[in-house]
């Protein structure tokens, strides 16, 4: 007698039961599996996608907007999220979160428009602060190994050395003013973090923060700026000397008409300098500014240096400060639109319209029919660059595109005439 195991009924049966539970398993295994890629392929593309938008925003050329696309996105991201974002804007050829998020704060904290700044979140502050620190440290580090500071550069010698060293202080005073907005700004991020917060963050970071809340590099950036103004004061003082030398001599010379010019101008610098010390108990530390009757010797010198000049005095000043300007002008560069326009923010703080980025060396035109990707100036005809940006016919042109075989996104820029 047959058993019900091995009747060939129950036999066929079993082998179509068999095969469905198989397949019930395969489906199960290929559903947990698109379940679980699912989330990250969606995590995937919402960071392109914001990529994308922070990427359209940095080639807008707007610090401040780019700074108010890339605050919100980053505020609640994890470590690995960003991570993933840098890598999606490094692509394409754009800047990481944090350069960009430094950069805007910077451009704007240097052109005194701090507090035009939108409040950072916690991750964002710390990244800013971390970057602050370093800018601060960085300035303090030039200030103390430059030559005419640490003394171990030749005294001028004539008008255009004079001229050369006041340049580079004049350069290192705005590196100092720069570093104690941004001190000052440091010190008001590190402001009001609560010690649950600091609590989960690592050392390195925590003594970041210290620092800024103790107010330590802005203590060290005022004092650096105290021993500068010193030195210029001293410098000019001496150039003062050598000029009255010079309008005295009978010929007319560059370095007479360069003299009948500093000398009106060193000697209205140095009273206003003596006069904004005036009541401080801290002695000057050079020994030429410690004199009783230096107010008096510097008017005195003033007036011969006016009588000297003569008509010359006028005529220089008219040259001079058109050289001044026309040098802005030529030269130096707004911190928007890849250097030519300033920040949409000067609209509702006008006196910051004045502030413009200056090469630190004296510039070398180079031959404008050169095909080469650092000309100098940066724009041949700025007029013209400007004109063309506000019809875009000049533009930072974002292309994406975006295939399935290769998700590639290019960027490109491109002049129109």
């Amino acid at each position: 007698m047959a058993t019900p195991n091995s009747s060939p009924g129950f036999s066929s049966r079993w082998s179509n039961h068999k095969r469905i539970l198989i397949r019930l398993q395969t489906v199960c295994i290929a559903t947990f599996i698109v379940m679980a890629i699912q989330p990250a392929t969606q995590a995937d593309t919402a960071t392109e996608k914001q990529a994308d938008t922070i990427a359209a925003a940095h080639y807008r050329g707007d610090s401040f907007h780019s700074l108010q696309v890339i605050s919100p996105i980053i505020a609640r991201m994890s470590d690995a999220r960003l991570k993933q974002l840098n890598a999606e804007l490094t692509k394409r050829n754009v800047p990481t979160v944090g350069q960009q998020l430094v950069e805007a704060r910077m451009s704007l904290i240097r052109q005194g428009m701090a507090k035009q700044l939108p409040t950072p979140k916690f991750r964002e502050r710390l990244l800013v602060m971390k970057s602050l620190a370093d800018v601060v440290e960085q300035i303090l580090i030039e200030f103390a190994d430059h030559p005419l500071v640490a003394g171990s550069a030749d005294a001028p010698e004539d008008m255009a050395e004079f001229e050369r060293a006041l340049w580079d202080l004049h350069v290192l005073d705005n590196q100092l003013l720069s570093g104690e907005r941004t001190s000052s700004y440091g010190i008001q991020l590190s402001s009001n973090l609560s010690e649950r917060m600091l609590s989960n963050i690592d050392a390195a970071d925590r003594e970041v923060v210290r620092r800024e809340s103790a107010q330590q590099r802005l203590n060290q950036v005022q004092e650096a700026d105290r021993e500068l103004a010193e030195l210029v004061a001293e410098m000019r003082l001496n150039r003062l000397d050598y000029g009255l030398q010079i309008l005295a001599e009978p010929d007319l010379s560059t370095e007479k008409m360069m003299a009948a010019y500093s000398t009106a101008l060193d000697a209205q610098f140095l009273l206003q300098f003596l006069k904004s010390r005036e009541g401080e108990s801290e002695p000057f530390s050079r020994t030429s500014l410690q004199e009783p009757e230096l107010v008096d010797q510097i008017q005195a010198k003033a007036k011969e240096a006016k009588e000297l000049a003569g008509d010359l005095a006028d005529k220089s000043r008219l040259l001079f400060e058109g050289l001044h300007w026309w040098l802005r002008g030529r030269y130096g560069s707004g911190p928007d639109v890849g250097g030519l326009a300033k920040s949409a923010l000067t609209l509702k703080q006008p006196g910051a319209l004045i502030w413009l980025f200056m090469p630190k060396e004296r510039p070398e035109p180079t031959d404008p029919l050169d095909d080469r990707s650092d000309p100098v100036p940066k724009f041949a005809r700025r007029h013209h660059y400007t004109w063309a940006w506000e019809d875009r016919r000049v533009q930072n042109k974002t292309i994406f595109a975006k295939t399935r075989q290769e998700k590639t996104n290019s960027y490109k820029l491109s002049t129109f005439w």
